[in-house]
């Protein structure tokens, strides 16, 4: 990924937490920063919590309560406190995509920094009126305004050809692909005002699949064109990723809180008893008469998220063949029925992969740049918050000043 000379990166923090919340609960990850041996920089995870609602959260009051209880329970991991955090958004809030420009420009003169900055700001002002068009195609509202959460410059090329950085080279074109994430303005006044009353400060607001990307792009796994997708409470995020960088996002609003939901109206519990029951039976803690009942519900909803599944790949615009690496993450996926059902089931034949797709879970230990000292954030439902470290260790976006 190309480093311009511009663009302002994210004041970097020793000590910080991560927050995720959504209508199951809060997720809390306290990190510590240091500079390890091989002089790299590394967020230490020395803390996490999870606080479960009760009943899914539908207010901010509720929402509050457990947030107040879930920093605190991390802070006591700390050497020292902070209101410092990260706040991590899923697909049901954002989405993402990629925009290119290209120019013909005069061979005779080289490319200069304020060319180059114009440009930059060209692409984003069309990727936001694209953005727009996109999100008035969602709602139908044409007075909703969006925000842009993290951009980052997949390439740039003079002639046609890749180059780091095209200042002083002469070109008769110029081109630039930047991939940008939005969220409607009124949702993040939502997400500010809700810290606010909790006295934190937010740094950074970014979206989950692009701060896993960009810690998957820095990591020693060998594919270069692979999909991300993150079954999270509310919803699951698909990523497409070309080059190990992120082009494009969807959701589908469906995760496991609907398998959850599906499980306490057939079974007549409570929301927290069949999340609970959901959770033992990924463990195998029931009889061998529950797990059929279990088995049996879950497949109702499964057949509808694939179904939806299906429909999403289809919605991604120019992407002509889908990569067959297929890397897994989310809570949703640490039931394993959910996971082999996406493993087995012939779903993927409609889609245009390039070959039959490969399914892994991501190891944490697998990524660099982040370390557990905790050991309890190994599970898939920790890795997306857990990789939001990453923007503000080493930041890689390009917002202009």
């Amino acid at each position: 990924m190309p480093i311009l000379p511009f663009g302002k990166k994210s004041r970097p923090l020793d000590h910080f937490l991560a927050i995720e919340t959504d209508t199951a609960g809060v997720k809390c990850v306290a990190f510590q920063a240091y500079t390890n041996l091989e002089d790299l920089p590394t967020a230490k995870i020395v803390g996490i919590s999870h606080k479960v609602a009760t009943t899914p959260l539908v207010n901010s009051a509720q929402t509050l309560d457990l947030l107040t209880d879930c920093v605190a329970d991390c802070l006591t991991n700390l050497d020292r406190p902070t209101k410092k955090v990260l706040v991590g958004l899923k697909g049901e809030h954002s989405f993402g995509f990629t925009t290119r420009t290209r120019v013909g420009r005069n061979t005779q003169t080289p490319v200069t920094r304020k060319e180059l900055e114009h440009m930059f700001q060209k692409t984003l002002d069309i990727a936001y009126t694209k953005a727009q068009a996109e999100l008035f195609q969602q709602t139908g509202k044409a007075n909703d305004k969006l925000e842009l959460l993290n951009s980052s410059v997949i390439y740039t090329k003079v002639d046609g050809n890749p180059i780091l950085n095209p200042i002083g080279q002469e070109a008769s074109t110029l081109e630039m692909a930047i991939f940008t994430s939005y969220c409607p303005k009124y949702i993040l006044r939502k997400i500010k005002k809700l810290f606010a009353k909790a006295h934190l400060s937010i740094e950074l607001i970014g979206l989950d699949l692009h701060s896993l990307s960009g810690l998957l792009e820095k990591s020693d796994l060998e594919n270069t064109n692979y999909l991300i997708i993150d079954m999270g409470s509310d919803c699951t995020s698909v990523g497409v990723v070309f080059g190990k960088a992120l082009v494009a996002t969807k959701s589908l609003p469906i995760g496991r809180n609907h398998f959850v939901k599906e499980l306490s109206q057939n079974l007549g519990i409570t929301f927290e008893d069949a999340s609970t029951m959901l959770r033992d039976y990924s463990r195998s803690k029931l009889s061998e008469s529950e797990n059929m009942v279990i088995r049996n519900l879950l497949e109702t909803v499964l057949e509808l998220w694939l179904t939806g599944m299906e429909l999403l790949f289809s919605e991604f615009s120019g992407i002509k063949t889908f990569a067959a690496k297929i890397y897994l993450v989310g809570e949703g996926f640490d039931v394993s029925d959910i996971y082999e059902f996406i493993v087995t089931e012939p779903w993927t034949k409609s889609i245009p992969f390039k070959e039959p797709p490969e399914f892994s879970k991501i190891d944490l230990a697998e990524l660099p740049g982040i370390s557990d000292t905790t050991g309890k954030a190994s599970t898939l439902s920790w890795l997306a918050i857990a990789s939001l470290a990453h923007l503000i260790v080493e930041d890689t976006s390009y917002d202009k000043d």
